[in-house]
């Protein structure tokens, strides 16, 4: 790993969770903020990670807003804001080459296509993690839980670079596996995203507390029905049999987090249910299958971000 060059572009929750582990394993770190005030407080501040009321702080030098200032690196990591997608790869494009791989730990659908418009598809690793990550400040990060995080290939020409991918994760200790399918895996943490995001920043209740409402059930459950239709229209095998039974074994096993979802609409910043949800709607009107519970779930958060926060 000390060979090993990596830039983290968004450097949230998820970003400096996995920089951190990167940093632990020996591997040259690079934090690309958005912009230079935030990139000044990483750099004053550093990172700390708190993991089971114990906040572990790691001084950090290694951060810019400006990746003209990089030079060319292995590996991009990218965390931000399915909306921003964009923009970020226009603004880490100077450190990639030929070689460099994009990893993209994002939420939702839709982002990879951005990124195809100026990535080579051999150079694109999708992954998904269930590893639970809270923002309390800038740099400032709760890893609220372990999970396992999925990788695999958008294109079969990107077959080594998820096992590059997955060696490098591995020897930072992130439990890794390939998915052979990572259509089906992103369909699957998609309906999860869009049955419990919504929902609690709507409620304003933790994820725990959603499977404790009977009268949120059937709610719950239109979603994902609605989801998994979609899906089958596409020709999407989702990775599970029960979307119900495995949305109420994410709340059980997630049940003191706040969703992303329900961190943004309380901070008073864009949410990604456009993405989410809106993805739902979108896939769902290009095979004909009715969404109206999604849709509805669109227009309910994209109002409360509109709205002051409280």
């Amino acid at each position: 790993m000390r060979s090993c060059k990596i830039v983290v572009v968004g450097p949230g929750a998820v970003g400096c969770l996995f920089a951190s582990m990167f940093h632990g394993a020996g591997a040259e770190v690079w934090l690309l903020a958005r912009t230079k005030e935030q990139a000044d407080a990483l750099r004053t501040q550093g990172v700390s990670i708190e993991r089971n009321g114990i906040v572990h702080h790691i001084p950090w030098s290694m951060v810019t807003h400006d990746a003209t200032c990089l030079g060319t690196t292995d590996l991009v990591l990218l965390c931000v804001k399915a909306y921003d997608t964009a923009g970020a790869v226009q603004n880490v494009l100077p450190a990639i080459v030929r070689n460099t791989i994009l990893v993209t730990l994002q939420n939702g659908l839709g982002h990879i296509e951005l990124i195809s418009q100026y990535i080579a598809p051999h150079q694109i690793v999708a992954g998904i993690t269930a590893h639970g990550a809270t923002r309390l400040g800038i740099g400032n990060i709760r890893h609220a839980g372990e999970g396992e995080t999925t990788i695999g290939a958008v294109h079969p020409s990107g077959n080594t670079a998820v096992n590059k991918v997955l060696q490098i994760f591995t020897a930072a200790g992130i439990q890794t596996t390939v998915a052979a399918d990572i259509t089906s895996a992103l369909w699957g943490k998609l309906l999860i995203n869009a049955a419990i995001n919504p929902l609690t920043a709507i409620l304003r209740i933790r994820n725990g507390e959603l499977i404790a409402l009977p009268s949120v059930r059937d709610v719950l459950c239109a979603v994902l029905a609605e989801g998994q239709h979609v899906a089958h229209e596409l020709g999407v095998r989702l990775p599970y049999d029960d979307p119900v039974a495995k949305v109420y074994a994410v709340c059980q096993a997630t049940s003191d987090n706040l969703s992303s979802m329900y961190q943004d609409v309380c901070a008073g910043k864009r949410t990604e249910i456009d993405f989410i949800n809106g993805a739902i709607v979108r896939f769902g009107t290009a095979v004909s299958v009715p969404t109206p519970v999604n849709r509805l779930l669109v227009q309910l958060v994209t109002a409360l971000s509109a709205m002051p926060p409280r």
